[in-house]
């Protein structure tokens, strides 16, 4: 039996690597480049902002991506949890003060709130380097049920001190557009 040699597997890895967006369209703007499948059609939107971009991916699967471009762009913080969970020995306490009842939860003890609370979160987290930048990477908990999505931070572009945002992202999307924009987000590249 012949044995594979090592050379021969990191050449394979390194083709397999390069071919992940083989064919795939480059969408380059004066401020950032980006890479998405071929048929996927990209709509820019001109406005009166200087130093700003926005536009939209269209999916095949006709989901919608938002890209934004800016000083300040939706950092998605949150976490998905649309409802407040408590103990139970707070309800008195809420309703004399009269809050919107309709946004607790409530749990029966004050152990049980963590477990409720990790329950309610839709949205996972993860905060990581992309091509050299700071990046917040966000996706559903259940595929098709909430935000896909990067945040990129404390972007410098050459020849300027001014620090911007990028975001791109799409709610609820099919799995074959959130696995997409999983690999998109990998090729973001700013000038």
């Amino acid at each position: 039996m012949k044995s594979t040699s090592p050379l021969f597997l990191v050449i394979c890895f390194a083709l397999t690597s390069s071919c992940t967006y083989s064919g795939w369209t480059e969408i380059e703007t004066q401020s950032f480049t980006l890479k998405v499948p071929p048929e996927w059609k990209y709509l820019r939107y001109e406005g009166p902002v200087i130093d700003a971009f926005q536009g939209d991916i269209i999916t095949s699967s006709s989901d919608t991506l938002g890209v934004i471009f800016s000083l300040g762009t939706e950092s998605l913080s949150d976490d998905g949890r649309k409802q407040i969970v408590v103990p139970e020995r707070v309800r008195e306490k809420l309703l004399k003060e009269g809050a919107d009842m309709s946004r607790f939860v409530f749990v029966p003890t004050d152990k049980d709130v963590p477990t409720m609370q990790e329950k309610l979160v839709t949205q996972k987290f993860e905060e990581k380097r992309i091509n050299g930048v700071k990046a917040k990477v966000v996706i559903p908990k259940q595929v098709g049920k909430g935000v896909t999505g990067a945040h990129f931070r404390g972007i410098k572009l050459q020849g300027s001190e001014t620090a911007y945002e990028f975001t791109i992202v799409g709610k609820d999307l099919g799995t074959a557009d959130h696995e997409a924009l999983l690999k998109i987000i990998e090729t973001v590249k700013f000038k």
